[in-house]
């Protein structure tokens, strides 16, 4: 696996989300050879959204809400700005107050009682259950091509952001996972409501037995050398475990629908794998699964 930080390699890769400091470590998918998937109808339908970003990558701290605004005393800086500004098509957006939460380089974990506020926008009560509680509040928004946000938020829920730092300076700071999980009082529901990802392909939020591997089909020459974090060209994402059998295979733009994974039916969709021969580029790897 490849480190994000090493974009900075290259040349800096300034998005605009800008931290105080800290050394936090995020991570980008590297590149295997993937099998094929027979028998899986996949089609090819037009996008017309353009969007924004989301979250990290599963090795990172975990960090609950409550503690999520506080600098956590750790050394790793809190995100002062959206961090769905670095060219994503995917992203979950979460802010407290009306600042933007979470810590780079870790994995903001809210639970509680949600109320929508609009399209793709909610409001969240973190209690760390499924109580109320008075707990501090989290507006989260979520952005995909249309018809890709969650369909609605479970009643009670778990959600999982991730974020990573882009470069060394400023260490800019960006979106690249994020999972939702129900809970209907009782216990969770193990099959995620709603999974997405950006840059890092990674499956989000510390989700077990899926995996989700690039494949270079198309391989580019890199403008300069040994910088390129990801080797440039046109990839395809393998979705396997999570008891999907066979595999299946997207290309950019690509989507497999009612495919059984974790015991239920998800959609999946590609909606971006290609990285530029530009080494100081963030490679455009985009994938959602939404029950």
């Amino acid at each position: 696996m490849l480190g994000l930080a090493t974009l900075v390699a290259c040349a800096p890769v300034d998005v605009g989300l800008q931290i105080d400091g800290g050394t936090s470590t995020g991570s980008t998918a590297s590149s295997t050879s993937a099998a094929t998937a027979d028998g899986v109808d996949t089609t090819t339908p037009s996008t017309t959204a353009e969007v924004g970003s989301t979250s990290t990558s599963a090795d990172t701290t975990t960090t609950t809400g409550a503690s999520s605004s506080d600098g956590s005393g750790d050394g790793t800086a809190g995100v002062e700005r959206s961090p769905c500004e670095a060219e994503q098509k995917v992203c979950a957006a979460v802010t407290q107050g009306g600042q933007p939460a979470g810590f780079c380089g870790q994995t903001l974990e809210l639970e509680g009682i949600v109320a929508p506020l609009g399209d793709d926008h909610y409001l969240l009560e973190d209690c760390g259950g499924c109580e109320l509680c008075a707990g501090p509040q989290y507006e989260i928004e979520f952005f995909a091509p249309m018809g890709w946000t969650p369909s609605s938020l479970p009643l009670c829920s778990r959600v999982a952001l991730e974020f990573a730092p882009l470069d060394d300076s400023p260490w800019a700071c960006g979106f690249v996972g994020v999972a939702v999980w129900g809970n209907d009082g009782l216990g969770e529901d193990p099959a995620p409501t709603y999974l997405a990802a950006s840059i890092d392909v990674d499956a989000p939020g510390g989700v077990s037995g899926l995996s989700v591997t690039p494949e270079d089909v198309a391989p580019k020459a890199c403008d300069m050398d040994a910088c390129c974090p990801m080797p440039p060209g046109d990839y395809t994402y393998t979705f396997a475990g999570a008891g999907i059998a066979p595999p299946v295979v997207l290309a950019e733009g690509e989507e497999a629908l009612g495919v059984g994974a974790f015991g239920v039916e998800y959609d999946i969709r590609n909606e971006r794998s290609h990285v530029h021969a530009q080494c100081d580029k963030i490679p455009h790897m985009d994938w959602i699964m939404r029950r």
